[in-house]
């Protein structure tokens, strides 16, 4: 029975999937990883022109995709739930197109099955299945474009009008997210090598550049929202280069923070071993006791074995002549992770989602290069692969069973908290992963600002409290409501900051230390106190009190 296939797949692969994938689903994480989290809180607060997050220049697309998938699953589920969900089933899509990427290598049944669950179960696939709505749905539209794209480049003759229409698709798919042109550039020039890549090479730059370029000069407006701090439009360079616009969280490339970031997403991709590269994001990583290092210390052994095997199978191999398919495998698969890594070194090495997309493609193209020797070496593998795969995923089922409790992400905590008192027109200052919390469970009610994204923290601020205030004078006395500003208190303390690191801009958190000083001087009410709040991205735990400013309507 398990012998019967399914769309090419057998059976007993359906199973495994599935069972995975319902994990997944029924194991929500209550942490949800900053990247994600910003998505899912603008699809919250509603489509907006000035909002870079809505239209990002790395994904002009990708939110309004994520808004059109979750509108259905709202009816039944929250949204953060139903975006979950997305990631989950995408994940779970994403590994049975793998299986059929790597059957057009010639693999043996098991060996494809190893190498898919190896996917499942590496930590990046996990977080994304769970934390990363967005990149695990643009990684299941681009595995399905490079599976087809495969198939194109096997042909005995190139079908350079099928190419094209290759290359409109991969264009669209870059909207989605830019770097799926990562896979078009490499089978564009796979293609160019037979005489027949440049129409998708042209296709695919020349829709992504235009749509890119309406979306910066038709949609955008003069003045956008970064965070929710208003600001002047990034120049169109900047908007490329940051995504969403630069902010006092992000690590600046190529410092000692940036290499020790990167250190520590690359240690962390396929299992999470935690220190001593942990910079931030600290529970994403949370599952520790003596069980839990001797699964680290055994994955170790076992990763070595699987590196081992594959040098063996380089070194004593017996190579054989590859059919068309292998080889289109191995090309793309080897050509996209090598375009991939440059990118990931040079421009986003801290970034978690570029790790899915990285890693799906190196399962590719060690598919493609495994398929080039004869079965009698390539059965070795599967002498380490077992064992790799079951630590994998038992790790990871710890790891997201642990994470479902609330115990793990004090920022909700706080934020679900607060959200009951919050009024429509409120204004509310926090900081990266507590404003984003804020902003989904306002749900456009109310505006939350990421202080971090304040290019210059004291104008800034001074300006929202005349905002406020103007506000409150225009507002007819009869509404009896209260214009107010609500600021938590360690959003405006540059010292967490600089004692993680981030001190990369001395005038920047000098600035930001006179708003924290505008703000004492401002007579603000106490509000609330918020106690052990582990703030992202310092991981500091952080005591303080929130404060309202605001007058009354009499």
């Amino acid at each position: 029975m398990l012998r019967r296939e399914i769309l090419g797949i057998p059976l007993g692969i359906w199973l495994g999937s599935v069972v995975y994938a319902l994990l997944c689903i029924v194991l929500r994480s209550y942490y949800i990883d900053y990247e994600g989290l910003r998505q899912i809180a603008a699809v919250a607060e509603g489509i907006s022109r000035a909002s870079t997050t809505w239209w990002s220049g790395h994904s002009v697309l990708g939110v309004l995709l994520l808004w059109l998938v979750t509108l259905p699953l709202k009816v039944a589920l929250p949204l953060v739930d139903a975006a979950q969900m997305v990631g989950a089933l995408s994940i779970w899509a994403s590994g049975l197109i793998l299986y059929r990427i790597l059957r057009l290598a010639g693999l043996s049944v098991g060996l494809r099955g190893w190498l898919t669950f190896l996917f499942y179960g590496t930590n990046v696939a996990w977080v994304s299945a769970t934390m990363l709505p967005v990149a695990a749905l643009s990684l299941l539209l681009t595995a399905w474009w490079g599976l087809n794209a495969i198939r194109w480049l096997a042909e005995r003759e190139l079908d350079a009008a099928g190419g094209t229409r290759l290359g409109v698709l991969a264009g669209v798919l870059g909207l989605v997210n830019l770097f799926a042109l990562l896979p078009a550039l490499a089978v564009g020039i796979l293609g160019l090598r037979r005489g027949s890549g440049a129409g998708l090479l042209g296709a695919a730059v020349g829709v992504a550049l235009v749509g890119y370029l309406v979306v910066y000069f038709a949609v955008l407006p003069s003045t956008v929202q970064v965070g929710g701090a208003t600001r002047p439009k990034p120049s169109i360079v900047e908007w490329f280069w940051t995504g969403e616009g630069a902010s006092a969280a992000d690590i600046p490339r190529y410092s000692g923070l940036y290499w020790r970031a990167m250190g520590e997403q690359a240690q962390n991709a396929i299992l999470a071993l935690g220190q001593p590269f942990r910079v931030r994001d600290v529970y994403q990583y949370y599952v520790q006791g003596r069980f839990i290092t001797l699964i680290k210390g055994l994955f170790l052994l076992l990763a070595l074995a699987f590196v081992i095997v594959l040098g063996v199978i380089r070194l004593s191999g017996e190579r054989v002549p590859t059919e068309r398919l292998v080889g289109a495998v191995r090309g793309v698969g080897g050509l996209t992770l090598l375009l991939a890594l440059i990118v990931l070194v040079l421009w986003q090495g801290d970034r978690q989602a570029f790790y899915l997309w990285t890693l799906f493609w190196a399962i590719v193209g060690l598919g493609g290069w495994l398929g080039s020797y004869v079965d009698e070496d390539v059965r070795r593998l599967s002498l380490a692969a077992p064992a790799l795969v079951v630590v994998l995923l038992l790790f990871g089922l710890i790891k997201v069973a642990t994470l479902r409790s609330t115990e793990y992400d004090t920022e909700r905590q706080e934020a679900e908290a607060f959200a009951p008192g919050a009024r429509t027109g409120d204004v509310m200052v926090a900081a990266t992963r507590l404003a984003e919390w804020l902003r989904y469970y306002s749900a456009g009610r109310a505006r939350a600002i990421d202080a971090a994204c304040w290019l210059d923290p004291e104008t800034d601020f001074q300006a929202l409290l005349q905002e406020v205030q103007q506000a409150t004078e225009r507002a007819s006395e009869a509404e009896q409501t209260v214009a107010r500003i609500i600021v938590w208190g360690y959003a405006l303390d540059p010292n967490p900051l600089k004692e993680a690191g981030f001190n990369s801009n001395p005038a920047w958190l000098e600035s930001l230390g006179k708003a924290q000083e505008l703000a004492r001087n401002s007579g603000g009410a106490y509000r609330r106190r918020y106690v052990n709040m582990v703030a992202y991205p310092t991981l500091i735990p952080l005591t303080g009190e929130v404060h309202t400013f605001g007058k009354p309507r009499n």
